[in-house]
């Protein structure tokens, strides 16, 4: 069993940020209980505007330092199409962790997608490689390297992949991704895939 007890502990908000926070909801009511009414519940209400602001806030910080930084929404998040399709014509790309992820994805314009999740199926590594103009497939596995290699070899065109790291084989994380000293190994069976 894992003893998280060394792990900082997560701050609690200060009351009065708080209390401000909810009571701004709660001076909108009205306008909730109305779309309620007018939609049906449960109900995704989006404040596009702040949802814009924060995106753009988020991409400047990166793009000050690094200008040619590119911004990804991870799907897994909030799959509401709507806002994966603001988004993206907010100039992000967006990262998914499933087939249907990366149908929404597509659906909404993504220029730019990365297929990250662990347990690709061949059904999805497939999907990915029709849209590899638009896809790059992040690879957790030799594997899935085979997999992949068979899918692009399949209709004969290059793919786009980038393969995750493990880095601390300690770490909570430690079941996904390629370990450090298997990236050279990993690299020559790369290289040996024509696609």
């Amino acid at each position: 069993m894992t003893d998280y007890s060394s792990l900082p502990r997560t701050p609690l908000l200060d009351p009065a940020e708080l209390d401000a926070f909810v009571r701004s909801f709660i001076a909108r009511r009205d306008i909730f209980l109305s779309l309620a009414a007018e939609h049906g519940s449960p109900l995704y209400v989006l404040e596009e505007a702040v949802l814009l602001d924060r995106a753009s806030r988020f991409t400047a910080a990166f793009r000050a330092e690094l200008p040619d930084v590119r911004v990804y929404y991870a799907v897994k998040t909030n799959n509401c199409p709507e806002v994966a399709r603001r988004l993206v014509r907010a100039g992000l790309g967006l990262d998914v962790s499933s087939g249907l992820e990366l149908e929404l994805a597509l659906d909404a314009g993504a220029a730019e997608i990365v297929f990250s999740g662990p347990g690709k199926t061949d059904t999805e590594l497939a999907a990915a490689v029709r849209h590899r103009d638009r896809v790059t497939v992040l690879m957790d596995s030799f594997g899935e390297l085979e997999r992949l290699g068979r899918a692009a070899a399949a209709i004969g065109q290059p793919v786009r992949a980038g393969v995750r790291l493990m880095a601390d084989e300690r770490g909570l994380w430690r079941k996904f991704g390629i370990r450090l000293d298997d990236l050279p190994r990993f690299f020559d069976r790369a290289a040996a895939c024509p696609n």
